[in-house]
Order: structure tokens, then sequence, then C-alpha cells
């Protein structure tokens, strides 16, 4: 029996540091965070030397000036969505050691849990949304486009530049995107339930 137990505490021992939670969030509500957190992760991993090995030598611009390509690029990519999505991957996991050292330091009754775990997720939806945010003033669009013309100094007056496989590099973007709007969901939709938890048991107590 006993063996059991530190089984079941093992393996809820990754979900609920993946995902900055512990009960009384849900059992669906943790285990979705998580597996957000490894696919995003796992997404990048996959795409850093295929996709996103060399930004800047997957850009053509119908230039011969040295350094036209160059500020072509600056121009074109103030920020590479995968160094911005990695910066995102780095803030959320200093979160989650954070949130998760913090409530391995201090032990919580019903009500201190209910409270901690509201913190840990309002968070984690400013942390996301912060970056969604930045995401939107980077690029308006919501993704780079395939083509555009510069005319920055050292380049011609009229200089055209293609991104090559700007379609997954934009898939992948996108992907990233949702996956932050859905963790955002997630945590709301945990918030309002930790804090409908919260009111019942105030007014047990005061009945």
């Amino acid at each position: 029996m006993g063996k059991q137990t530190q089984m079941d505490l093992d393996m809820e021992t990754i979900p609920t540091f993946l995902s900055g939670s512990q009960p009384p969030v849900s059992f669906l509500g943790r285990n979705g965070l998580a597996t957000l957190f490894v696919v995003r992760l796992f997404a990048m991993i996959v795409t850093a030397e295929t996709i996103w090995k060399d930004d800047l030598h997957d850009l053509f611009c119908n230039s011969t000036q040295v350094g036209c390509r160059q500020e072509c690029y600056n121009e074109f990519s103030v920020l590479t969505p995968f160094i911005f999505f990695a910066l995102q991957t780095i803030f959320v996991t200093t979160l989650l050691i954070a949130v998760s050292c913090s409530k391995n330091l201090r032990q919580y009754h019903n009500s201190g849990q209910v409270d901690s775990n509201c913190l840990s997720m309002l968070s984690r939806v400013l942390t996301e949304g912060m970056f969604l945010v930045l995401w939107h003033a980077i690029y308006p669009g919501l993704s780079r486009k395939s083509a555009f013309k510069c005319d920055r100094f050292p380049c011609e007056p009229t200089v055209v530049c293609t991104m090559l496989g700007n379609r997954q590099k934009n898939a992948f973007s996108m992907f990233m995107y949702m996956c932050s709007l859905v963790c955002i969901l997630i945590c709301m939709i945990e918030i309002f339930t930790l804090a409908k938890k919260r009111a019942k048991s105030i007014t047990k107590i005061q009945v």
C-alpha cells in the first residue's frame, strides 16, 4: 500500500511542476498545462535544427551591395520568432521553478492551497499574456511576410527580399501563439473554479 502511494505521488510530481499547480487545481487543468509545456518545448527542439537553423541565410535579396541583406533582415525581423518563443519558454520555466520552490517551502492549509494556486495561475496568465502582447507589437499581422521591399542603406532604391521556408516558420509561430492562448484559457477556467471554491468555504465558515 505504501509503495502504491509513493508511485502515485511520483506520477503527480511531473505534471505538478510543469503546470505550476497542485490540487485543488483539477486533474485536467494540471495535466493540460503540463502537456502544453512539453509539446511547446518539443516543437522548439525539433525546429531548432531544421527551419530555424539559419534564418538570415534563408533571406534572399536582389541586391549586390555588401551589408544590404543584413540591414533588410533587421527591418524584416526585429526579433526572430524562434528567439522570441525561446525567451517565453525561459520566462515560463523560471516562473514554474519559483512557484514549485515556494510551495515546497511552505505548508498550506486548505484555503491557503486555493489562494496559492490562484496566484500561480494568475502569474501564468500575466506571463503568457505579456508575451502575446509583445508579439502583437512586433508582428501586428501575427506573422512575417514571405516577400517585402527594402530601401535601407546601403541597398539600392528598389530591393525585393524573399524568405525561404516562411510558410513553415509562420506555422510554427502560430502554433506557439495558439498554445499560449490555450494556456491562458485553462488558467482562467481554473482561477474561476478556485474562486468559487474559496467563496463557498468562506460562506460555510460564516454560517
